[in-house]
């Protein structure tokens, strides 16, 4: 994959025309007239051009071009704000009632301004209850009766209603809809912050970063794929926005627990951007004020919520609240620095057993705690004293920080209750070591002469491990990963035929725990 930096600037450098005529379909048009709209022999532009009250809507229209479209046979609703709205004056005045030079940002913003007033199709009051309205501006709202009164959003209906045009319907509005940005326009549009501690300009170059450009030539925003659409109206979250020093000292944070050997490429920058942004949104979240718990969009679950949007300034976006921070207030363990399990039925990130034939069981019963509802059991095929039941499995995503290793045994118990055996185990631990070495053959930690009971569950702590390096899972490449864990039954031949142990071998998962 072929990866390009798409500059914002690029993205906005669109015609007006294409802005206002990008929703254009035939098959909607195929829709007009499904109403008892009374039609007009006039288009909406001329209807708005001779009504002395919307004389700034129909000036704005001029100058965003959107007099043309609603000239056109395509089928709109127009919501026009009334001229004697105080607020709708107050903002756009200066631009209905001066002939100052009117830029193309200034054109852009008034685009999107009168879109937010402007749907496809034709809606009438007739028979309204509750209508969920995309607007041409990519926004979305609600026209729906509140006490026998229509209102558009959350603006009520003047008295002249349902002015039929030949392309469409017109309602004048007590007021306007201002148009707000979605968390990623914000983004975006934002000033570039003077200094480190302010502005959104880090994080901001980050998620622009993610938009490449793929093996087909085709620009896909992998952010938007990966993470959160923030560009979604249709979607709510909660977004912790890092300001520069919240950024800075962030990455600062997640440095050393992605260390990797040999870095040619860069990665333990890439990597520790990855997971500070991993836990910053929170999907369908309108507000997160009196939650006890709020969960990420990467399913890590945070329960002192408060603390998450301490001194945080609060902004309001088109799809949720935006906290923009001067602190990353989320301790790595309550993050990035996750516990991980590996269940030994998967192989997913590498398995593989010797002297034994592999079987997954499933157990659904209450007696045994059995994670994910299976474990794998390995039947001896050995003969001989030195050839034991042995299980190897690669644990991925393994930090350059420290963690509790356990392993999870099964009973015999589990498959037999009348005449279950112990097993003897030992456990061998490799990784990367200090020095840049994957051991073969000598582990890095062993324990040995591990007791697995015959009838009850056994979590072992194998040993407290600092890993210096970390080793993440490359999808499909299970050879990228560096941590393996070898678990053998050590049973004698001798000791299985005097019914005192089996030389079989039963095991749930592997736990990593953090250690802070």
């Amino acid at each position: 994959m072929k990866k390009r930096t798409i500059k914002f600037s690029l993205l906005i450098a669109i015609t007006i025309g294409l802005f206002i005529t990008a929703c254009s379909n035939d098959e909607w048009d195929k829709h007009y007239n499904n109403t008892d709209v009374v039609l007009s022999n006039q288009s909406l532009s001329e209807i708005i051009n001779n009504e002395t009250d919307l004389t700034i809507f129909h000036r704005l229209m001029e100058i965003s071009g959107y007099d043309k479209l609603l000239s056109s046979s395509q089928t709109f609703t127009v919501w026009a704000p009334l001229d004697t709205d105080s607020a709708w004056r107050a903002n756009f005045q200066a631009f209905t009632l001066q002939s100052a030079v009117i830029t193309t940002a200034d054109s852009l913003k008034i685009a999107k301004v009168v879109g937010n007033h402007i749907s496809r199709f034709s809606y009438t009051t007739s028979g309204l209850d509750s209508q969920r309205l995309y607007l041409l501006c990519n926004k979305i709202t609600d026209f729906k009766l509140i006490n026998n009164k229509a209102y558009f959003g959350k603006i009520p209906l003047g008295i002249d209603i349902n002015i039929p045009a030949k392309n469409g319907v017109l309602h004048k509005i007590n007021g306007y809809s201002p148009y707000v940005p979605s968390h990623w326009e914000y983004l975006m549009t934002a000033p570039k912050g003077s200094g480190l501690s302010s502005g959104l300009d880090s994080i901001t170059d980050y998620f622009n970063s993610l938009i490449i450009e793929d093996d087909y030539g085709k620009i896909v925003n992998t952010f938007f794929r990966d993470y959160a659409k923030l560009d979604d109206d249709d979607s709510t979250y909660t977004f912790i926005a890092l300001n520069n020093h919240a950024w800075a000292m962030a990455i600062q944070k997640a440095l050393p627990y992605h260390r990797i050997y040999n870095d040619t490429k860069g990665m333990q920058r890439i990597y520790s951007q990855k997971a500070i942004i991993s836990d910053l949104f929170f999907s369908r979240v309108a507000d997160p004020a009196g939650l006890d718990s709020i969960i990420s969009v990467n399913k890590t679950v945070f329960h002192d919520v408060n603390n998450l949007f301490v001194g945080a300034t609060k902004v309001k976006s088109s799809n949720g609240p935006m906290f923009i921070v001067d602190s990353l207030r989320m301790k790595a363990q309550d993050s990035w620095h996750k516990k991980i399990v590996v269940e030994a039925e998967r192989n997913t990130y590498g398995r593989n057993n010797i002297s034994s034939d592999l079987f997954t069981r499933s157990y659904n019963g209450s007696t045994f705690k059995v994670s994910n509802g299976s474990y794998v059991f390995l039947k001896s095929t050995g003969s001989a004293g030195a050839t034991k039941a042995m299980l190897s499995l690669n644990i991925p995503n393994v930090l350059s920080a420290k963690y509790n290793l356990y392993v999870v045994f099964v009973p015999e118990a589990i498959e037999n209750a009348t005449t279950p055996l112990p097993v003897k185990a030992e456990v061998r631990v490799y990784y990367r070591a200090a020095n840049g070495r994957v051991p073969s053959t000598t582990p890095n930690l062993k324990l040995t002469g591990i007791a697995v009971p015959k009838d009850v569950m056994l979590k072992k702590l194998i040993g407290t491990i600092t890993f210096p390096w970390c080793s993440m899972y490359l999808k499909g490449n299970p050879s990228s990963l560096d941590v393996k864990v070898e678990i053998e039954n050590i049973v004698s031949i001798s000791e299985e035929s005097h019914k005192t142990y089996k030389r079989d071998l039963r095991v749930d998962c592997v736990i990593l725990e953090p250690v802070e």
